[in-house]
Formats: structure tokens, sequence, C-alpha cells
């Protein structure tokens, strides 16, 4: 019983994803709740041969409670519509209409992530100038996925395209095979004490 404190609180489950179009390539890990929830995110975008990290945009208590009205207005003000980060492994498609939205630039949008409104500007709260722009990835329909980036840094890009989504699950690394050693030990020893 004493090995089980040691044991590390159940984690969410962590996903790989890509996206592949003919314009946008993104690649990058989400932590996903019980619920299908992405509660955070990071990865990279490429396009044009430029590369650029991205960050999930996590939802507010205002927006997780209605996901309906929620969009997200990128610095040069472009409304990237849709956000309620959830993904669907192993269900076509992986994520809905809403899709997940990523933020990228040198600014982290620390007063967007604050906000209690349930339509955040990247740039509330960030002292001036803020150079944060967006990414979406979602879903047309079972199958068919697309992208949109508005104002990434440094060109101001406006573009979508259509392409591929994937998800693929991290396995934990070993924590199951602890937990089922750990409680393989201890039914030995409880065995032991009870014939004793």
């Amino acid at each position: 019983m004493v090995g089980i404190g040691a044991v590390p609180a159940f984690a969410d489950s962590i996903y790989d994803f890509s996206y592949n179009g003919s314009y946008f390539q993104a690649t990058g890990t989400l932590d996903v709740n019980g619920s299908g929830l992405a509660v955070s995110g990071s990865g990279t975008l490429t396009y044009d041969s430029v590369t650029t990290a991205i960050t999930l945009f996590p939802l507010n208590a205002a927006m997780l409670a209605d996901t309906s009205s929620d969009s997200v207005r990128t610095a040069g003000g472009t409304d990237l519509i849709g956000l309620d980060n959830q993904v669907y492994p192993g269900v076509n498609p992986l994520v809905d209409g809403l899709g997940l939205i990523f933020w990228m630039g040198s600014t982290t949008p620390t007063g967007a992530l604050a906000s209690t409104a349930s339509n955040p500007n990247f740039c509330d709260g960030v002292a001036s100038p803020c150079t944060v722009g967006g990414f979406a990835i979602y879903s047309n329909g079972p199958g068919s996925y697309s992208a949109f980036g508005a104002d990434i840094p440094l060109d101001g890009l406006y573009n979508g395209d259509n392409g591929s989504f994937t998800l693929t699950y991290v396995p934990d690394g070993g924590t199951t095979l602890v937990l089922l050693g750990l409680a393989v030990a201890g039914l030995a020893g409880l065995r032991r004490k009870l014939k004793a």
C-alpha cells in the first residue's frame, strides 16, 4: 500500500496531431481530458517554407459555458470563427466544425486567456504592439478538414486550405505497467499476510 502514494496521479491522454494541406502543414501534441476536451497543446506550422510555433488557445470559463458563440479575434482584426477544442479520437471526423484554434507570435495573449468574454481578442490586455496571429483546424464533415490562418506574424497572412487531419494516441510511457506491477505486488503481500 505504501507504493500507491509513489504513483503519479492519472494524467490526461496525449495525442500527436497532424494537419497536411496544400498550403499549411502542422504537427504537434494535444493534452486531452476524459471528456475529449483538448486542454493544452503545441506544435509547429509550416507555410511558404516558413515554420513558426503554435500553441493551443485554451477556453476560458465563459467560452466553456457557451461554445456555440465563440470566436477569437487575431491582432489584425480577423475573427477565427468557432472554437470548442473538442476532439473525437477514433471517430470520423476527429474534430467538429468549431475545431481547434492556435495562437502564434512573440507575444503571449495573456489578456485574452484570462478574459471572461466569450469572444476574446488575442490582444485584449496585451501591451501594444501586439503581433499575435491565429491558425484554426476544423471539420467540414466526415473525412473532410480545413485550416485557416490569419495575421501570422511577419507577413499578415490570410489564407485557408483543405487537407487531412490525424490524431495518434501516445502511450503513457509505462505508467499502466507500473500500476499493474504494484497491484500484483500488493496482492502477493496481502496473500502472505492472510496465510500468516
